[in-house]
């Protein structure tokens, strides 16, 4: 009796190892994008120097310091990436000086504060 169960579920196990594997059918693998993501993705990217700009305008002439900041930090994340935190010394600040930065740094700086607001920093700064 017990024999003829095992007969019986080897056989349906071996009929079921038989049988072809099924086809991957149409569609596209495991997280490729659709064509229409690719569409709206491409569609967006067009758009990519407006947005820009329109960031650049809101950080040189929006209504507050805080919407300024805003666009200002959006453009840095993506000319550069997200801020990685560093400290110096003790976990504090790492002490940077005007001299020390590039002349593009330095121009972009006078630039966003304005010249006379660098220049009054630095007479501060050389007094220290």
């Amino acid at each position: 009796m017990g024999s003829h169960q095992e007969n019986s579920t080897n056989k349906k196990i071996s009929e079921i190892h038989d049988l072809p594997k099924p086809k991957r059918g149409p569609g596209r693998p495991k997280g490729a994008w659709s064509y229409s993501h690719r569409e709206v993705r491409e569609l967006a990217q067009s758009y990519g120097p407006e947005a820009i700009g329109t960031l650049i305008k809101i950080m040189r002439t929006g209504e507050s310091e805080q919407v300024k900041v805003a666009a200002a930090k959006e453009l840095l994340v993506r000319g550069f990436g997200n801020s990685v935190t560093v400290s110096g010394p003790n976990d504090g600040p790492i002490p940077v000086t005007y001299e020390g930065l590039t002349s593009t740094i330095q121009s972009l700086v006078s630039d966003i504060l304005g010249q006379e607001v660098v220049e009054a920093a630095l007479k501060t700064e050389r007094v220290q």
